[in-house]
Formats: C-alpha cells, sequence, structure tokens
C-alpha cells in the first residue's frame, strides 16, 4: 500500500513529486548556480500533504499552457519560512498565486510536525 504524503519522508515526497509534477519542478535537479530547487522541497513533515496537493493543483494548471510556454511555469523555491510555506514560481498566473496563498494561509493552521490544527506562537517579539 502506497504512502501518504504524511507518513514519507522529505527525500521521498520530492522524488515523487518531481516524477508526477514533471514541469512545476522542471529543475529540480540543476545546480545550485541555476536554480534554489537544488536543494529539493524544504518543508516540515506536517506539511506533506499541504505541498503534495498544492503540486498537483499547479501541474494541472501549467497541463493547460500551450506546451511551447509550459517551459516557463516551473518552482524556483519551496521552503518554510517564518513558520510559513513559501513557494515561489518563475512564472504564474492569478489562479496559481491564488493557490499558493491559500496553501500558505493554510500551513499558518498545520502543525509543522504533525499537520494537527495549531496556532503560531511567537515570544519575545510583538
Amino acid at each position: 500500500m502506497p504512502k501518504t504524503p504524511l507518513e514519507m519522508t522529505n527525500d521521498e515526497l520530492d522524488k515523487g513529486l518531481v516524477r508526477l509534477c514533471p514541469n512545476l519542478y522542471r529543475d529540480r535537479h540543476l545546480s545550485m548556480k541555476e536554480t534554489c530547487m537544488y536543494w529539493g522541497l524544504e518543508v516540515p513533515k506536517g506539511w506533506h500533504q499541504i505541498i503534495y496537493d498544492l503540486s498537483l493543483k499547479l501541474e494541472a494548471l501549467i497541463l493547460e499552457i500551450p506546451e511551447d510556454r509550459r517551459k516557463n511555469y516551473r518552482a524556483v523555491q519551496v521552503k518554510n519560512k517564518f513558520a510559513e510555506l513559501r513557494v515561489y514560481l518563475s512564472c504564474g498566473t492569478d489562479e496559481m498565486h491564488d493557490l499558493i496563498d491559500e496553501a500558505s494561509d493554510l500551513s499558518h493552521k498545520s502543525c509543522e510536525e504533525c499537520a494537527q490544527p495549531s496556532v503560531l506562537m511567537t515570544s519575545g517579539g510583538s
């Protein structure tokens, strides 16, 4: 029985999404001088399902774009920054950016470790 995204290691998720979303992650194996995707998907385990779902939706939208322009729509970086999922694209439509914003909002409400609903905690700040 296949693993769910939450059960996958970062490496398994990375390899699986590169295979399932070849357009979105076309730069994944370029050098670190060419792309931040060299480092892979830098997200905590609790957000694996969020990035998995988002990636499939973005890949589907890329497939709607004329084939000669698809190469312009790719992930540049996927990471956790300040307890928020960040997904940067080289080029994107309004619909793609809306999906990314929704995933980012969902990451604020999901535990980075277990994916359960959570509240962002801060300390020492205002």
